[in-house]
């Protein structure tokens, strides 16, 4: 994370920002854990008012993955998500939400860097925007809060406001923004009411695309090991690694070696394009192989 007198500034000078939160099937990625909802808002800084809304339930690889007690917590159940899209068909349009645009989340160490930041990835996307936690800005504001004091809930509390709905993405970022605007605020009260508005909007870089061009492939290989998400058919190239599902029908980016984005799908119908193959002919003439 970046200094918040940092961030607080660039979000001073930008038109908009997103505010966004995650509800997951447990903690740890390395654990298998999986995003289940994304609810994202773009709020107009200038008028203080939603001009977007992102909401969208997704299908986790591991079938029946989500327990009771997530179900308990969320009131997600698997019912509620199996005929979902993946990640990766989600993905690309929150991305495209977002845009370069600063983003706040609360506790964003999870929802940004633990869980959203390395799954852009494996849609080939690369996120390198602005990042504020609404939790480490009540931290810095109001430094004796205890222990239990900096969830979204017990701040919400402080400021009057009870959560209706709670650990649903689209309700929490409803409260986050509106926590975020109060903290916000008292920051600026605090340091300079000013800060940034006299620098002129932020200029927030451009993203670039790979036309796929350039693309070349060294190695194809086909993984048929025990994995939540089946047989793997891996492809190598110079853009990096990349994986067919046969049973989702889907690309996922392993790892990405280029600065450009490189959306996984489009790397994928490149690839296909390159050895004249659909993606059903190209997953059985690799099973066959193996």
């Amino acid at each position: 994370m970046r200094p918040i007198s940092e961030v607080i500034s660039e979000i001073a000078r930008a038109k908009e920002t997103v505010i966004l939160d995650i509800e997951t099937t447990g903690f740890s990625r390395e654990k298998h854990a999986e995003i289940i909802e994304i609810g994202a808002i773009k709020l107009d800084m200038t008028r203080r008012k939603v001009v977007g809304i992102f909401n969208q339930l997704i299908r986790p690889s591991e079938v029946f993955s989500i327990s009771e007690k997530i179900t308990n917590i969320t009131t997600i159940d698997w019912d509620q998500v199996k005929d979902k899209p993946y990640i990766e068909e989600v993905l690309p349009a929150l991305y495209d939400f977002i845009g370069n645009l600063p983003v706040i989340a609360h506790n964003a160490g999870f929802d940004w860097d633990r869980f959203l930041v390395p799954c852009f990835e494996s849609a080939g996307l690369h996120a390198e925007n602005p990042v504020l936690c609404t939790m480490a800005l009540a931290k810095e504001l109001y430094p004796k809060l205890g222990k239990n004091g900096y969830n979204l809930e017990a701040l919400c509390k402080k400021y009057g406001s009870e959560i209706q709905g709670h650990h649903r993405a689209y309700v929490d970022c409803k409260y986050t923004a509106s926590l975020f605007l109060r903290l916000f605020d008292e920051y600026r009260e605090k340091h300079d009411e000013n800060v940034g508005r006299t620098l002129g909007y932020l200029n927030l870089p451009q993203r670039h695309q790979e036309s796929f061009k350039s693309l070349r492939i060294y190695r194809i290989s086909y993984y048929a090991g025990k994995t939540k998400l089946g047989p793997k058919i891996y492809v190598y190239t110079n853009l990096g690694v990349i994986f067919y599902t046969p049973s989702r029908k889907l690309w996922t980016v392993q790892e990405l070696r280029t600065e450009n984005n490189a959306p996984a799908q489009d790397w994928g119908q490149a690839i296909l394009n390159q050895l004249n193959n659909d993606a059903d002919s190209f997953a059985k003439k690799y099973a066959e192989i193996a």
